[in-house]
């Protein structure tokens, strides 16, 4: 049983990183679709150069707020909390009810 357990834990772990992945690599194509460079999104967001890096990559550990301030900048923040909202859609308002 451990051993399943951790190599489903290991698949649940490549997953996330494949997402986080896909994630990143979307912010980017939407910081160059405004026409920002990583420095002036970073600065307007107010985070580090090094954290839009990491969000952008999907790697280490950004905070929530440092991925929302990122969105804000980017003008897609309500886009994403809509996507997140469980009665926006057909799956979320039929496990709703």
């Amino acid at each position: 049983m451990a051993r399943w357990t951790d190599e489903f834990s290991g698949i649940r772990n490549l997953d996330l990183a494949r997402n986080l992945t896909v994630f990143g690599d979307a912010i980017s194509r939407w910081r160059k679709t405004r026409g920002l460079t990583a420095a002036l999104l970073a600065e307007q967001a107010g985070i580090s150069r090094d954290t839009l890096r990491s969000i952008e990559h999907g790697t280490g550990k950004p905070s929530l707020r440092a991925v929302f301030s990122v969105l804000r900048v980017l003008g897609i923040h309500q886009e994403v909390l809509n996507a997140v909202e469980p009665l926006n859609n057909d799956f979320g308002r039929m496990v709703a009810n």
